[in-house]
């Protein structure tokens, strides 16, 4: 039998929430052998749009936005030595696509980042609510609080490594 290794989905979007989830990530997917999936999300109502011209023109900086995010996700997770695999992007309607996404995937565990909502977002629908109460997979809702422990370790060992050095 081989050895568990943690299928996780990051949920990411364009949100200081999304470096919190992804912080989280790097703290877990270093204690625990992880293959992380990264998925972007734009948590957008669909509209009429009258012209594939101007479909292109309003998608274009969104598009544009979700790989620059992307690419800056893989970055740090490939300064971690973390295992990936970029699912995509969807602008849209999220907690539909996040849905179907682990249906496929089956992950172990799926991490966002979310707060609480106000009283007019609740009104209108919340994609991470949704996210977090109609997947099947265990979700880890990370706050805006959080703080990485990665690296406080990291500066713990570079004390420790400063002070053999003296000593030595």
């Amino acid at each position: 039998m081989g050895e568990f290794v943690w299928k996780v989905l990051l949920v990411v979007d364009d949100t200081q929430l999304s470096e919190k989830a992804l912080d989280c990530t790097i703290d877990l997917a270093t204690s625990l052998k992880s293959k992380v999936y990264v998925f972007y999300v734009k948590d957008e109502e669909p509209i009429a749009i009258p012209s594939e011209d101007v479909e292109r023109k309003r998608y274009a900086p969104l598009v544009a936005k979700a790989n620059k995010k992307i690419i800056e996700t893989v970055e740090r997770l490939k300064e971690a030595k973390i295992d990936y695999e970029v699912v995509g992007y969807h602008i849209g309607i999220a907690n539909e696509v996040v849905r179907r996404i682990e249906c496929t995937l089956e992950p172990d565990l799926i991490i966002i980042g979310a707060e609480k909502s106000g009283v007019l977002k609740k009104l209108l629908g919340n994609g991470s609510e949704k996210i977090i109460f109609e997947t099947d997979s265990p979700v880890l809702v990370v706050k805006s609080k959080y703080t990485p422990k990665i690296r406080k370790l990291v500066k713990e060992a570079v004390k420790i490594q400063s002070l053999e050095a003296l000593q030595s």
